[in-house]
């Protein structure tokens, strides 16, 4: 066999790999809101066709161009989460649980294997059937079995609390969709019925999830979408806000009023939570007691009378008790980094359309998430997670010279 001939084998087995991996990215964000075990699949069965086609490729000499932005953020992320696994209360449960390091490379792999924008905005959609579908199976479930906090909507998921994680997703894909929709005015006019429909329906699923944090990200990234949009026409956003309440079904009223109310009992049980949980952090400032160790700790903190917690329903204060303030600093300063980069992809942009809408939508999704951390430990959530970096690596995919922008 000549080199020649070796060397277009080598190609087309890498293409052939990376085809089947973009192929497993369709597939992932088909599934991500039904099934953890399918899109887990489904996504780390791509990233290992793609660190293969990197292998396959350097062993051959056909060395394949990678982007690795913001990777010193990262790794001091990853080193921070390890160095307090290594130092904390229980090495083994932690580094177990540092396996949700590996979702970051969710982020590397799909920015680097995404061809354009136009691949991203397929993404967009199929998410977007996908959240419709899963709201539409969740309000339906939620009305048949008498709507209220014992029957919320959740889609699919099964687990007891498995309505925060459905919301957490829902939000994002929300954002995402109707910031690409907002940004381009080629797409607002190609954008058909079904599409508004289904945001409709996502934001109805948001709504019967009755999750608080969740609605509290979704305005507030909502907002930030109109300000860049509609500048000070945006202000007139919390006005349409306060129309709209009178007419939400009495639980949903309910569940906004809780929101500020501290004698409600799970806000009671948070502030609660959180004083005896400073008290662990006050115990282990530097590293703290290493990830997934808060639920084998907290009990040495609570009165006997006080709810046993797995976490701090905090993103910010779970990762300050299980990593420090090392592993805090180190955290903020990846999704400083993140943000900066979203904004600054969107100021700079001017013709490209679909990228200026992808970068806003990313931001608002970034800060939506980031709201709901005060009040939930959404980052712990594995299916979140895998969403978040999925939807964090987008902005960064090139824009083709090709496509239409």
């Amino acid at each position: 066999m000549t080199s020649n001939t070796q060397a277009l084998k080598s190609k087309a087995i890498i293409e052939n790999s990376l085809k089947i991996a973009r192929w497993m990215l369709v597939i992932y964000c088909a599934t991500a809101i039904f099934s953890i075990s399918i899109s887990q699949i489904a996504i780390f069965s791509a990233l290992a066709l793609w660190l293969f086609s990197l292998w396959h490729g350097r062993k051959k000499g056909l060395v394949q161009d990678i982007s690795l932005p913001l990777s010193p953020f990262f790794i001091a992320f990853i080193g921070a989460t390890l160095l307090a696994a290594l130092s904390g209360y229980q090495p083994l449960v932690s580094l177990e649980g540092g396996k949700s390091l590996f979702h970051i490379g969710i982020f590397f792999f799909v920015l680097n294997v995404l061809n354009s924008q136009k691949d991203v905005a397929r993404c967009h959609r199929l998410l977007l059937v996908a959240g419709m579908i899963a709201s539409a199976i969740g309000v339906y479930s939620s009305l048949s079995h008498g709507f209220g906090l014992e029957h919320r909507a959740k889609g699919l998921f099964e687990s007891a609390y498995a309505y925060m994680t459905f919301a957490g997703m829902l939000m994002m894909i929300f954002l995402v969709n109707i910031s690409r929709i907002l940004f381009s005015k080629k797409i607002a006019k190609e954008t058909g019925w079904w599409e508004w429909a289904a945001l409709f329906i996502i934001l109805s699923g948001l709504l019967f999830s009755l999750t608080r944090n969740v609605w509290v990200g979704s305005i507030v990234g909502f907002f930030f979408l109109a300000l860049l949009r509609y500048r000070k026409k945006a202000l007139l956003f919390p006005l349409l806000l306060l129309l709209l309440y009178p007419i939400l079904p009495p639980q949903m009223q309910t569940r906004f009023q809780s929101i500020t109310d501290t004698q409600n009992t799970t806000n009671h049980e948070r502030i609660v939570l959180w004083k005896n949980g400073f008290k662990m952090i006050a115990d282990h400032p530097l590293l703290g007691v290493g990830q997934d160790n808060f639920q084998h700790l907290y009990d040495n903190y609570r009165k006997p009378e006080d709810k046993s917690m797995g976490n701090m329903h905090n993103s910010y204060l779970t990762i300050l008790a299980e990593r420090g303030i090392i592993g805090l600093i180190a955290w903020l300063s990846l999704i400083v980094a993140l943000g900066w980069k979203f904004f600054t992809i969107f100021r700079e942009t001017e013709n490209a359309q679909l990228l200026k809408g992808n970068a806003a939508g990313t931001l608002s999704a970034l800060i939506a998430l980031m709201c709901a951390g005060f009040f939930e430990s959404n980052f712990n959530d594995t299916e979140v997670n895998m969403l978040f970096y999925f939807l964090m690596a987008l902005p960064f995919v090139p824009v083709s010279k090709k496509e239409e922008v």
